[in-house]
């Protein structure tokens, strides 16, 4: 090769060599120019990308205020029109219901089912809404309402309990261009949910908002009537259309455009407009339903759109890409869609463009660059040519001229690309060196475009707020920006990258986390927010987040890393500062001592303390993202969930109490308050403190009960003041009766019938005086007294008694053995015993009209008898009380016997009885069996010991000789009868009697006459003076004079007081001859035996 250039001629080698040198610079800068411009190229995409992107940003949140702001404007407009409303409302008079009811065909406006209905006529003032369907006929209220706002009204009656809500007077027009009276909107909708318009109102509020009337979407406001009790009666409503709305905003969305054929379209997002053109691209499409259409890969892209848009809040945007093609074009093409949903209008805002006009933007940039690049090349191509043809035409002149081109050249190679060959001939040589002046212009134009591109490219890296850097694969920067080196503390990049020479070790706090990031960006080629703590230049340690990527060569070797570097410092110390919050606030929540949790909209567990973990039995890893079904029976969690459902549905505080079973099957009775919370972004928490107040509640319960036993004490307290009373002034009464009988008694001779007169007013005051024994017995003022009695005798009187006020239709029957031995008790509680069994047998027959057995008879018991071990061997009388009633289970009878336990209603019991009985009877050391089953019945039986006294006790009195005397007596009583009865009595028996009706009196004449007397005997309650406080007088003027104090009631005064003052004996009214001749004699006696020593 070389040897055939030393053959050639000088001219050819002129031309080769400039030839070869042209085509060889020109080729260097137009690959210097193609890579520039592609540079440029990318990032002018990009930008017209990101405006496009920001443009079909600002253009949908546009559409979206427009929106906005007609809804905000028509809202205005609807509260103005329910203010007109109302005060034309109360103008007219209160809204009231009548007596009288009008018939009505009531329609469901959703589903528009009729119905017959009477419902009382709606009155406003005292004049009847009517039922006026013909808009001829004027309607009161509505229609001047209308007049004067220019739109719809109405008024709802509301039809039941459950809200259902009756158009009664309306503007709103249906189909058939009358008044839309008679259709009714129902508290539930046909799926099942609450309407909330009706909800609203039976919550007491005002509803604001869309609202579909009738046969159309209104916005609208719905206000509560009530009558002038409170009573919710109604409705009030005021509504402007929504399609006059529409047609508003409309023709402003109809003409914004967006790029050459992009365009703002409108989908509705629910019911029967889901899927549905509100506003179409020029309006062709309006109405048209597009749910179920597919874009160009067969997706149903409407409803992605439409699910996609739902979801967004506010404000929030999205975009969806996909092919779709308009009636009319021959094929889908690509478009992007950045979406916003209106929920007041159920609207999905689209703003589309598609991308074939993006790809033409990038074509234009692509086309230019090629042009530029072909031209660049032609040149090229030409000069060349021209140069090698003009190098061998004149080659004999080519001395001066290419030492001069060449001096040129070198200026221009030298970056001088304003230089100018001097051309002197219009030859071959003068037209090389025009065209190379040429050549020289067009590359001093590309080089300007390429600096241009350099230096947008240059202002980017040095006033980009983060660090960028280069570096190579072992850790020596290459190249860094201002912010690089300002972030690390260095005063310019070049000091930076002169002090750093590795990177791992001088910049990297923990080597390692560089080693780390190097293996990723290995790996995956790139690393995204790496973060880790660099050493700044004055030894400061910082946050940073890298972002980084290797670049290899052609080879597949690693180049050079670079990326970004961002400072992040401030934001770790918001960081540990939060995190350092929550620990503080998790401290001060565990410290809470009564169980605390948070739950989300889905009522799952999100935040749970301590003591909530403790009183679940759960550790907090298991309770978080949980509720409480996963540890809960059904019915509590069912429970639970309603309240939470409450509190976020109202957003009030709801404090009530609930049940809980644990783990153990303890119930517990839980205090819970629970309130909403709703954060920054709108969502919805429920906040709750738990209170375990089950000891509480039982020390409640206790209470009650003890409260409960108080007052019954107190009752039978009351109950024994009473019956004292009465048996002091029933005492007075039977008294002289007793006393006249027995003087009466002895005044008769023979056995002829005065004589059996007598012994029955006798016998009967006998009765009487043991009647008042038991209520004194009863109201526990006296003591038990134990005697052989005979249970036949008492039984019947009971029965007798019991039958007076037991129903008729009520059966009792008697099997009551003669034979049957009597018991040592006391009378009134044997009494007591029968009474309250007969009682509660009664109640237990009572609703059913069921039969009473009571049964008596006499058994044996041996060793080996059943019973025998609770009852020692020997004769008892059995008492059984048998019924048809109820019967009762297990349960209850391990509970009967219990003081205040009673299954009767309130007034039918104390819960007394059936302890009392048992009571006397384990006294008597007998049993009591109970026998009972549900539905069949129940069976009493009572063992009593026999008594070896087989004669029992008597009533009747025996006629016997009384000791007598002759001594003076001083008788003071304030009722005349027994005065005069026992002044007869002791005058019979041979004693002088003086007698005082006066304790005063008395007092008065034992003080003139101190020794006139050798006994006095006094009643104990007399007025002024009782006898008491009378006996105390007398025995300071003659101590030596015995006294008897004579009462109807012994608790009157006690026996230690008693004998303290100097009472000798007290005698019980009424008194017998018997009782009173023995006791004075008595006292006399013992007086004169105290005087004779």
């Amino acid at each position: 090769m070389l040897k055939a250039l030393k053959n050639t001629r000088l001219d050819v080698k002129v031309a080769l060599l400039g030839a070869s040198g042209v085509l060889i610079t020109a080729i260097a800068l137009v690959a210097l120019a193609v890579w520039h411009s592609g540079q440029y190229n990318q990032l002018a995409q990009s930008e017209v990308e990101q405006l496009i992107n920001a443009d079909l940003d600002h253009i949908t949140q546009g559409v979206y205020q427009i929106i906005k702001t007609a809804n905000e404007a028509v809202q205005s407009q609807v509260d103005y029109n329910l203010n007109v409303a109302r005060h034309l409302l109360e103008a007219a008079g209160k809204v009231s219901l009548a007596t009288d009811t009008v018939s009505w065909t009531v329609t469901n406006q959703f589903t528009r089912q009729s119905d017959q209905l009477n419902l009382p006529k709606l009155l406003i003032g005292n004049t009847w809404v009517g039922q006026h369907a013909d808009l001829a006929v004027e309607a009161p209220i509505v229609d001047p309402v209308t007049r004067l706002v220019g739109e719809t009204a109405t008024i709802f009656q509301r039809m039941n309990a459950d809200g259902d809500m009756l158009r009664v007077a309306t503007t709103v027009r249906t189909k058939e261009n009358q008044r839309a009276i008679g259709t009714y909107i129902p508290a539930v909708n046909p799926d099942g949910s609450k309407n909330p318009v009706v909800a609203a109102i039976l919550r007491g509020e005002t509803y604001h908002g869309r609202a579909y009337v009738v046969n159309a979407w209104y916005l609208t406001a719905y206000e509560p009537l009530r009558d002038g009790s409170g009573n919710l009666v109604g409705m009030l409503y005021v509504g402007v259309k929504q399609k006059d709305v529409e047609s508003r905003v409309r023709k402003a969305i109809l003409q914004t455009r967006v790029g050459k054929t992009g365009y703002v379209y409108v989908l509705g997002g629910n019911g029967e407009a889901r899927g549905r053109y509100i506003i179409s691209h020029k309006g062709e499409r309006d109405g048209e339903n597009i749910w179920n259409s597919r874009d160009g890969d067969g997706r149903y892209v409407v409803q992605t759109i439409i699910h996609t848009a739902a979801g967004l809040k506010p404000g929030e945007m999205a975009t969806e890409r996909y092919r779709w093609q308009n009636p009319g074009e021959p094929a889908p093409r690509w478009k992007i869609a950045r979406l916003a949903y209106y929920g007041p209008w159920d609207w999905i805002i689209g703003t589309s463009v598609y991308l074939d006009e993006l790809q033409t933007y990038r074509t234009l940039l692509a086309e230019g660059r090629l042009r530029m690049t072909r031209g660049m090349g032609i040149a090229g191509v030409i000069i060349t040519v021209l140069v090698g043809l003009i190098g061998m035409l004149i080659a004999w002149t080519i001395t001066r001229p290419v030492r001069q081109m060449t001096v040129v050249a070198e200026k221009i190679a030298g970056g001088n690309l304003h230089q100018k060959v001097n051309v002197e001939s219009s030859d071959e040589i003068g037209v090389l060196g025009h065209t190379f002046n040429v050549m020289a212009d067009r590359l001093n134009q590309s080089i300007e475009g390429l600096k241009k591109s350099e230096e947008k490219y240059r202002g980017i890296f040095e006033n980009a707020i983060e660090g960028l850097f280069r570096e190579t694969p072992d850790g020596q920067l290459i190249n860094a920006n201002p912010a690089m080196a300002r972030i690390l503390g260095y005063d310019s990049p070049e000091a930076l990258i002169s002090s750093i020479t590795d990177v791992r070790r001088q910049l990297y706090v923990n080597p390692k986390d560089r080693q780390a990031l190097d293996t990723i960006i290995s790996e995956f080629r790139d690393a995204i927010g790496w973060e880790t703590r660099l050493y700044r230049k004055d030894g400061v340690q910082i946050w940073a987040s890298i972002s980084a990527r290797m670049i290899r060569d052609k080879t597949g070797k690693r180049a050079f890393v670079e990326g970004f570097v961002t400072d992040i410092s401030d934001r770790k110390m918001a960081e540990e500062d939060l995190a350092e919050s929550r620990n503080y606030l998790d401290e001060i929540i565990n410290a809470i001592a009564d169980p605390l949790f948070v739950k989300d909209r889905y009522h799952r567990w999100i935040l749970v303390n301590n003591a909530m973990c403790a009183f679940m039995g759960q550790p907090r890893e298991k309770l978080i993202g949980k509720s409480d079904y996963d540890f809960l029976s059904k019915e509590e969690a069912d429970v639970f969930w309603s309240k939470d459902e409450l509190v976020l549905t109202s957003g009030e505080t709801n404090i009530n109490e609930e049940t809980l079973t644990d783990a153990e099957g303890i119930v517990h009775t839980l205090l819970t308050k629970k309130n909403l919370y709703t954060d920054k972004q709108g969502t919805a928490y429920i906040v709750a403190i738990i209170r375990d107040i089950t000891d509480q509640k039982l020390a409640e319960a206790e209470k009650t009960r003890l409260e409960a036993r108080l007052t019954q004490a107190q009752k039978m307290e009351a109950i024994g003041t009473l019956a004292g009373g009465i048996a002091h002034d029933f005492n007075n009464i039977l008294q002289p009766m007793m006393g006249y009988s027995e003087l009466l008694k002895h005044s008769l001779n023979g056995d002829g019938p005065q004589q059996r007169y007598v012994d029955g007013l006798y016998q009967s005051c006998m009765r009487a005086k043991e009647l008042v024994n038991q209520i004194l017995t009863f109201s526990r003022q006296s003591e038990n007294k134990t005697v052989a009695v005979r249970i036949q005798t008492i039984l019947k009187e009971v029965i007798k008694l019991s039958r007076s006020t037991i129903p008729s239709y009520i059966e009792i029957n008697q099997k009551i053995r003669k034979d049957c031995p009597p018991v040592v008790i006391d009378p009134t509680q044997l009494h007591q015993i029968a009474m309250n069994l007969i009682v509660n047998a009664y109640h237990a027959v009572e609703d059913s009209g069921g039969k009473i057995t009571v049964c008596l008879k006499e058994i044996v018991l041996e060793k080996n008898d059943g019973l025998a071990t609770s009852l020692q061997p020997g004769r008892y009388a059995v008492l059984s009380i048998a019924d048809t009633g109820y019967g009762m289970d297990a349960t209850m009878m391990d509970k009967i016997f219990e003081p205040y336990f009673t299954t009767k209603p309130q007034g039918k019991g104390t819960g007394l009885g059936l302890s009392v009985v048992y009571g006397i009877v384990k006294n008597l050391d007998g049993e009591i069996k109970v026998y009972s089953e549900v539905g069949q019945g129940t069976t009493i039986n009572i063992y009593l010991p026999a008594s070896a006294d087989a004669a029992g006790k008597a009533l009747s009195p025996k006629t016997q000789n009384h000791p007598t005397g002759n001594e003076r007596i001083l008788l003071v009583d304030d009722e005349s009868l027994i005065v005069e009865s026992a002044t007869a009595i002791l005058t019979e028996l041979g004693y002088q009697v003086t007698s005082q009706s006066s304790s005063v009196e008395a007092l008065e004449h034992f003080r003139n006459h101190p020794d006139a007397f050798d006994l006095v005997i006094t009643d104990m309650t007399m007025p002024i003076m009782t006898g008491e406080q009378m006996a105390e007088q007398m025995m300071r003027i003659n101590p030596l004079t015995p006294i008897i104090i004579c009462t109807g009631f012994s608790e009157q005064i006690s026996r230690g007081k008693a004998k303290a003052i100097g009472i000798k004996a007290f005698l019980m009214k009424p008194v017998t001859i018997a009782e009173m001749s023995r006791k004075v004699r008595t006292v006399l006696d013992q007086s004169s035996d105290t005087m004779a020593a």
